[in-house]
């Protein structure tokens, strides 16, 4: 009994560090800049030279609004390397997070991006999913229009 409640409470504390850059900032807190990160795209791509089926689900939290689910599906990334850009969805300011789950390789990776935050400047944003030669999914921020890098890669 003991070991499930230190369980449920180390994966509760974990699930709220991993989200603590993530938090929105409170509605009182003097003037608001007019310049806030947006999401434009998603970017995937793959180096394994097969088209690869990628699930992604996209959760998006605005300030004053319920969140929602902007990109909810499965695509397929071209085994030619060209990249897929998925931008069908309103990339306004909030909070977003996207999972990233390689459907044939059964690797999954998450990445956050909190528009409110000052740690990512101003301008549009993509997100970067590359599944790996070795079948990993990796995923990155960066601004919008720039090559994706993989490290080590």
């Amino acid at each position: 009994m003991h070991r499930r409640a230190l369980l449920r409470h180390t994966a509760s504390t974990a699930g709220i560090v991993g989200l603590a850059g993530c938090a929105l900032p409170s509605t009182n807190t003097g003037l608001e800049r007019s310049d806030r990160a947006t999401l434009e795209r998603i970017v995937l791509e793959t180096e394994t030279g097969q088209a690869e089926q990628m699930a992604l689900t996209l959760v998006y939290a605005p300030r004053d609004d319920s969140t929602s689910r902007p990109v909810w599906g499965e695509y397929t990334v071209p085994a030619s390397g060209e990249a897929l850009t998925v931008s069908d969805f309103d990339g306004a300011p909030g909070v977003y997070s996207l999972t990233a789950r390689s459907v044939t390789h059964d690797d999954s990776d998450v990445v956050s991006f909190n528009s409110y935050g000052d740690a990512v400047g101003d301008g549009p944003h993509q997100f970067e999913v590359v599944i790996t030669r070795s079948g990993d999914v990796w995923t990155n921020l960066n601004e919008a229009g720039e090559p994706i890098s993989v490290p080590g890669q």
